[in-house]
C-alpha cells in the first residue's frame, strides 16, 4: 500500500494496482473499466487506420484530379477554339483563345455571365441549352468588349471540374466561314445569272447523266420548263438512243467533245434538224 511500490508497479508496466485485502465487486469494476477501456483503444486504433487509409485514398483522389485538370488546362491552351468553363453560366475560367477572340483579359471574365458575351436574341435559346444539357452545335452571335458582333459556333457539354460538375464549352469564329460562304453564293448566283443569259442552250447533267440545270434557251428550244427536266436522264431530249450514248462514251473517254446529234423538242418529238452541242466534263 506504499506510494513507493505503487510507483515501481507503474514503471514496471502495470495500468493499476488492487490492494488486499480484495474486494470481489472492486475487482470486476476495474477489470469491467479496463475491458472497456482496451475495447475503446481497439476502436480508436482501427478508426485511426481508417482514417489514414481514407486520407491516402483522398490524396491520390486529389492528385489525380490535380493531373486531370492540368491535363484540360494545357489542352484547353493549346486548342484553336475558344474554351470556357462555367457553372450555370458563371464564368470559372477561359483559355487564351477565349480572351483574343472577345478581347477581353481572363481576369475580366471570371466570375462574369457567360451568357453576356452573346446577343441578347440568343441568350434565352442558350440558357434553355444551359438547363436541358444540351450538347450539339449552335450558332449564334457573339459581342467582344468593343460591341463588335460576329457570328460562332458553340459546343458545350457537361464535365467535373474542381470536384463539381460544370459546363465546357468550345467556341469557334465563324467569321472567315461566313465570308467564304457569302464569297461562294455571290459566285454561284454570277455564274447562274451568265447562264440564265446566255443564248446558247447550257444543260447540266450529273455523273448519272440526269438533268441538274436547263437555263432559259434550253427552254426555249426543247419546251420544258426546268421543273419537268431536272432529275430526268438526258436521254429524253434526244431523237436517237444511240447518239446518246456515243456522246456519253466519247465524253467518258476524252472529258469534252463537240458533236451533232438529233433532238427533238416538246412540240417535236421527232427528229429534228442536226443541232451541234457542245459538253463539258
Amino acid at each position: 500500500t506504499e506510494t513507493i511500490d505503487k510507483v515501481k508497479g507503474f514503471e514496471a508496466g502495470g495500468v493499476d494496482y488492487i490492494t488486499r485485502p480484495f474486494h470481489h465487486e472492486e475487482v470486476l469494476a476495474r477489470m469491467t473499466a479496463h475491458l472497456r477501456i482496451r475495447s475503446l483503444q481497439r476502436s480508436l486504433q482501427e478508426n485511426n487506420t481508417r482514417l489514414e487509409q481514407e486520407i491516402q485514398q483522398r490524396k491520390q483522389t486529389e492528385e489525380a484530379l490535380r493531373e486531370s485538370e492540368e491535363r484540360f488546362k494545357v489542352l484547353a491552351e493549346s486548342t484553336f477554339e475558344g474554351v470556357i468553363v462555367h457553372d450555370k453560366g458563371l464564368i470559372l475560367d477561359v483559355n487564351h483563345v477565349m480572351e483574343n477572340m472577345f478581347n477581353y483579359q481572363r481576369s475580366e471574365l471570371i466570375g462574369n455571365n457567360a451568357l453576356d458575351l452573346m446577343m441578347a436574341e440568343f441568350r434565352e435559346g442558350i440558357l434553355s441549352n444551359i438547363r436541358t444539357e444540351y450538347e450539339n452545335l449552335t450558332e449564334a452571335e457573339g459581342v467582344r468588349k468593343d460591341g463588335t458582333v460576329f457570328p460562332v459556333e458553340l459546343q458545350a457539354k457537361a464535365l467535373p471540374y474542381q470536384g463539381r460538375s460544370v459546363r465546357v464549352a468550345a467556341i469557334r469564329d465563324l467569321t472567315w466561314r461566313k465570308q467564304a460562304e457569302n464569297a461562294l453564293l455571290e459566285s454561284q448566283r454570277y455564274a447562274r445569272n451568265i447562264i440564265e443569259s446566255s443564248l446558247d442552250m447550257i444543260i447540266t447533267v450529273d455523273n448519272n447523266r440526269h438533268i441538274v440545270e436547263f437555263n432559259n434557251a434550253a427552254q426555249q428550244v426543247f419546251g420544258y420548263s426546268p421543273e419537268e427536266v431536272i432529275g430526268k436522264e438526258i436521254n429524253m431530249l434526244y431523237a436517237r438512243p444511240e447518239e446518246s450514248a456515243l456522246v456519253h462514251r466519247r465524253m467518258v473517254e476524252q472529258g469534252q467533245g463537240q458533236f451533232e446529234v438529233e433532238v427533238h423538242s416538246r412540240e417535236a418529238p421527232g427528229p429534228g434538224p442536226l443541232r451541234p452541242l457542245s459538253s463539258w466534263k
